[in-house]
């Protein structure tokens, strides 16, 4: 789920498992907070700290827009240091071969004529 906030004033918290969007007095809006995948901040749409933790824990993507839709600059977690480090000490031709080799001129992929596709039943947002 990605959520496109632009309540100006409102709050992004991280309260019980849930994301809620807080106005002035009232909550406006929740949201399970595991299922959300990124964040888009219009205008004056704050961001609490432990929201912000949370997020960048799950991984989610936050992007911080102007009113105008202008992108301010974007938040995301790093990956995980040990993993960036054995990339990086990996030898190159093992890794160029195993990228040739999945090409998919290289695989045997059936005839897109006969793969089976099951129909979007789109998001009713369920309860």
């Amino acid at each position: 789920m990605h959520l496109y906030l632009a309540h100006q004033g409102g709050t992004l918290r991280l309260r019980q498992g849930r994301l809620l969007l807080e106005g002035e007095e009232d909550p406006i809006a929740s949201f399970p907070a595991r299922q959300v995948r990124g964040v888009a901040l219009f205008g004056n749409v704050r961001l609490s700290t432990p929201a912000l933790v949370f997020l960048l824990r799950q991984g989610a993507a936050l992007h911080f827009f102007s009113l105008e839709g202008a992108l301010h600059g974007s938040a995301g977690a790093h990956p995980d240091p040990e993993v960036l480090k054995a990339q990086l000490q990996a030898p190159p031709l093992p890794l160029a071969r195993a990228f040739v080799e999945a090409h998919p001129t290289t695989l045997d992929i059936p005839s897109p004529a006969l793969i089976a596709c099951p129909q979007s039943r789109g998001s009713g947002g369920g309860s």
